[in-house]
């Protein structure tokens, strides 16, 4: 159980590096960038937001992107 948590943390801190690079991910690249499905892909942003990062989502042409709010 200890070497999943440890996968959790280091794909949370991969895609918030990722984000902070950025400007926006779908989940479909989410899911490339951490080898994961769509499920996990929605529970990393999930654990990001429970961390205190916030998102906004936008869709465009039936594909929704996610960007985080950075402070200014």
């Amino acid at each position: 159980m200890k070497s999943q948590n440890s996968k959790s943390q280091i794909n949370q801190a991969t895609l918030l590096e990722k984000f902070l690079s950025v400007e926006s991910l779908s989940i479909a690249q989410i899911m490339d960038l951490l080898k994961c499905n769509r499920k996990s892909a929605y529970n990393y942003i999930e654990r990001l937001e429970e961390k205190g990062y916030s998102f906004e989502s936008k869709s465009i042409r039936y594909t929704r992107y996610y960007s985080i709010i950075k402070d200014t």
